[in-house]
Order: C-alpha cells, then sequence, then structure tokens
C-alpha cells in the first residue's frame, strides 16, 4: 500500500510546509515518482478558508515539476528521505538532492529563475495592487533543525525586476532585492531598490514568528503621478511612505 500511495499525498506535503501558501495541482504518478503543477492558493492571500480545487485561473509558478522520493534508514538518523525536484527554471548546485530526516532538512544550494509573474489573480491586498514582475531567487546550503528550530546560518536572495503595478502608468517602476539572512538561529531580512528604480524602497527587520521592520519608499521622479499608488502601500512621513510590519 505505501508503495501506491497517490501523488495527492505531495500537495498535502506542500500545504503543511509552506502553511497553505503553496500546493500541487494537476498531478500525476504516485508520491514517490510523480509530475504536477506548483501554485499559488488564491485561497490563502484571500485570507478564505475552503477547500482547495485546481482549476485553470489559479497563478502556476512552475509547470511540470518533477519529483522523486527514496528512503534510506542508517543508525545516525534514522529513515531518511532522499528528494529530487527537476524544473528547467530550477538549478541545485553541484545536482544535489534534498535531505529530510525525522529531525532536520538539508536543502543544497541553488537558484530559480522564472518569467513575468502575474499574480493579482490570488486576491487580497495582491489583488488590487496588481503586480506584475521576472523573479529570481538564490541560496545557499540551508539546514534547518524540525526540533529546537536551530540550523546552519543560510543567505537567501530574491529580486523582482522589472516590477509594475495596474495602480501606476509608469512601467516598470524599479527592480528590487529582498535578502534574507539566518545567523546564530535568528532570521534577518533586508530589502533595497535597484539604482535608477522610480520608487526607492529600503527596509530591513527580522522575522520573529512573523515579519518585522519597517519599510521606506520614496519617488525618484514623476512624484505627483505616485500619490494615489505610495498612500495604498504606506503612511506618508515627510517625503518618505513608511510601512511597518509588527511590533
Amino acid at each position: 500500500m505505501l508503495l501506491n500511495l497517490p501523488p495527492s499525498w505531495i500537495d498535502r506535503l506542500c500545504e503543511a510546509s509552506s502553511s497553505n501558501m503553496l500546493r500541487f495541482g494537476n498531478t500525476s504518478g504516485t508520491f514517490w515518482e510523480g509530475e504536477g503543477d506548483l501554485i499559488l492558493n488564491d485561497d490563502f492571500f484571500g485570507g478564505e478558508n475552503v477547500e482547495f480545487s485546481f482549476n485553470r485561473e489559479q497563478v502556476r509558478l512552475l509547470k511540470n515539476v518533477r519529483w522523486s522520493f527514496k528512503p534510506s534508514f542508517n543508525s545516525a538518523e534514522g529513515l531518511i528521505l532522499k528528494v529530487n525536484i527537476k524544473h528547467p527554471s530550477l538549478r541545485w548546485k553541484n545536482k544535489k538532492s534534498i535531505y529530510i530526516s525525522y529531525d532536520s532538512v538539508k536543502l543544497p544550494a541553488g537558484n530559480l529563475n522564472l518569467k513575468k509573474l502575474e499574480i493579482g489573480r490570488v486576491g487580497g491586498l495582491l489583488g488590487t495592487i496588481n503586480p506584475k514582475f521576472v523573479f529570481s531567487a538564490s541560496w545557499s546550503n540551508i539546514k534547518m533543525s524540525k526540533i529546537d528550530n536551530k540550523g546552519e546560518d543560510f543567505d537567501m536572495i530574491f529580486k523582482l525586476n522589472d516590477f509594475e503595478t495596474s495602480l501606476s502608468n509608469f512601467k516598470p517602476l524599479g527592480s528590487y532585492r529582498f535578502d534574507l539572512k539566518s545567523k546564530n538561529s535568528q532570521f534577518f531580512w533586508s530589502v533595497n531598490a535597484k539604482p535608477g528604480s522610480i520608487i526607492k524602497i529600503v527596509g530591513k527587520g527580522q522575522i520573529v514568528d512573523s515579519l518585522v521592520g519597517r519599510v521606506k519608499l520614496k519617488c525618484t521622479r514623476y512624484c505627483e503621478y505616485l500619490v494615489s499608488l505610495l498612500e495604498v502601500v504606506g503612511r506618508k512621513n515627510g517625503e518618505e511612505y513608511e510601512v511597518f510590519f509588527g511590533g
């Protein structure tokens, strides 16, 4: 029976590990080896609590993702799952695998590059802003413990290039970089705008159960046309607009 676990179990695993933000749909094969689409769950962003169902209108981050799970056992770590995930947009350093054991997850260094994303369909605030951008991410080796919530230091970089929104006729508004660092089991984040961006963004903070920190936004040109957009996002403070997270 274990050999014939359905691919829907991959969706359950994705749901649990992403707090229901990411789901797998259009799946085929089995839990151990199969294929499916990685989806942004619009119910998560819309604040609704309804049963997830796959449809063609959802935002699919990656189509036709292939996966395989291979179990093994050793006396030190017990049961270990070796996970291989393959997609043309995803690159793992040295073609290494993900390892999941009872008390830890090990993710090898890699990078992800996506074409322009249009994620306004997920609703909520994103539905209002209707952002579009070219997305890329890169990360170092990551090891996290599921028991004491500790792990090794790591760095992650997320880039939103050629960012635009339906709330502004100026396209693109800019390109932005979000850094996430883990140091001594603490998480720190920062965000900055690429030089030449119409809207300059600078911010930093920590992640303590949730996002904590402050972001400042300032227009560098065409300011008279961007007031409405900036007022939707932040609170005016002099020439800048501020957004506060957490405490």
